[in-house]
């Protein structure tokens, strides 16, 4: 049986952060307090646009804050509304190529979170323009993924 001071307390509903954190996939994740509603909204955005995992009514701002704060979110101050996490989310236009499949496994390896998108020919971006075999090699691109682990090393090894 769980520990009671390991959840959160919620009405009839006691959320485990550190258990759910485990699962959640690399992205950007933020939650947002809504004072005047009491209510808690935890959402990502996977490359996709904003999307809300779960939302949460009667919350107080206590319980929202213990909740984003075990979850692995920050805030700027101690009085904020939203706590977030941020992870560079990737994009790979698989071809079926040698080539694609050897990007895919060095961004599994760095720990990467990656959209794979069936195409007709290879690229690859992380929202600053699309690296595509014409204008970069393979092995161009190959340096971008690692340059972007390494700026966010930190970020990458922690979870989600």
């Amino acid at each position: 049986m769980k520990k009671f001071r390991e959840g959160v307390l919620v009405g009839n509903l006691a959320i485990y952060p550190d258990i759910l954190r485990k699962f959640l996939k690399k992205s950007y994740y933020f939650l947002i307090y809504d004072a005047d509603n009491e209510i808690a909204e935890l959402k990502v955005n996977h490359r996709v646009g904003g999307e809300t995992i779960f939302e949460i009514r009667n919350i107080s701002y206590e319980n929202a804050a213990k909740l984003a704060l075990r979850l692995g979110l920050e805030s700027k101050d101690d009085n904020t509304l939203i706590w977030h996490k941020w992870n560079p989310v990737c994009r790979l236009y698989d071809d079926g190529s040698q080539d694609a499949e050897s990007l895919k496994i060095l961004m599994f390896q760095r720990n990467i979170p990656c959209v794979i998108v069936e195409s007709k020919e290879l690229g690859w971006t992380a929202g600053d323009g699309v690296y595509k075999p014409v204008d970069w090699s393979v092995e161009e691109i190959r340096e971008k993924i690692e340059e972007l682990a390494e700026r966010y090393q930190e970020a990458l090894t922690t979870s989600p």
